[in-house]
């Protein structure tokens, strides 16, 4: 069963790989030759990536095009680069002042992606992997993402993830998490230690976009064995202001309510 799974996911991105600048548009037919499928197996994947959005048809044809879900990733996958390239400067920065590793996360569906990361000139250092996705409710560089979202994005991520029994990182008290969730919104910074490397401490605090919506996450991480209680106030300082300053560039302006 998996392996009919896999083999129809394929099949389903070969016919997305098919779509180019010259080539725009395509009939089932000319899809089926291409790849040397079925047509009638050609006509479920259309059909399936057309529910999903991902194909579209032509109007007033029986060609099919790239559909509105391509085009939000891309916008996504643009925002991004333009979130890493403007925020870069800010991350080797800090990365400098505190000689600990800094990384920039955004959420991407229930999870917190690791964009990019700038490690220090220091042989012990905590690792940078692009990339990893973590639960929103584990560790600062992720939680700092989820207290700013909606109270029933929020409600509805309990309900449906922490509380399921394959979770990797469960949460026993959602209780505690909702009080997690005020406290770093009152603060303005979430803490954690050890919650998924050991040993590892991590402070973060969120960047906001001109419309005071949530945009990414920045953070400095390293060895819980440098951060003490002197340290870790110098840390929260300064993740704080630079991503103040970082929405500030996005065109967020602060306003008291």
């Amino acid at each position: 069963m998996k392996g009919n799974t896999f083999s129809s996911v394929g099949k389903a991105l070969d016919i997305l790989n098919l779509f180019n600048l010259k080539r725009r548009e395509f009939s089932a037919n000319e899809i089926s030759k291409e790849l040397g499928i079925p047509l009638s197996s050609t006509y479920k994947y259309i059909e399936v990536l057309l529910k999903r959005g991902f194909l579209a048809r032509t109007p007033g044809t029986k060609m099919v095009c790239l559909g509105l879900m391509i085009f939000r990733m891309g916008i996504f996958f643009e925002a991004n680069y333009q979130l890493s390239d403007m925020v870069s400067p800010y991350m080797t920065k800090m990365a400098e002042e505190t000689g600990e590793t800094i990384i920039l996360t955004a959420v991407q569906e229930f999870g917190a992606i690791c964009i990019k990361g700038v490690e220090p000139d220091r042989l012990i250092k905590l690792s940078f992997e692009s990339g990893r996705i973590l639960p929103l409710h584990v560790s600062a560089t992720s939680k700092v993402l989820l207290a700013y979202q909606s109270n029933d994005f929020i409600d509805n991520y309990i309900e449906n993830i922490i509380s399921m029994p394959d979770n990797k990182y469960p949460q026993k008290s959602p209780s505690k998490l909702i009080k997690q969730i005020k406290d770093i919104r009152s603060k303005g910074y979430a803490y954690s230690l050890s919650e998924v490397d050991s040993g590892a401490s991590a402070v973060a605090s969120p960047i906001f976009d001109v419309n005071g919506n949530l945009l990414a996450g920045i953070a400095v991480a390293g060895p819980a064995d440098r951060i003490d209680k002197k340290t870790l106030k110098k840390h929260i300082d300064l993740v704080i202001r630079n991503a103040s300053q970082i929405s500030v560039d996005f065109g967020y302006i602060k306003t008291d309510t």
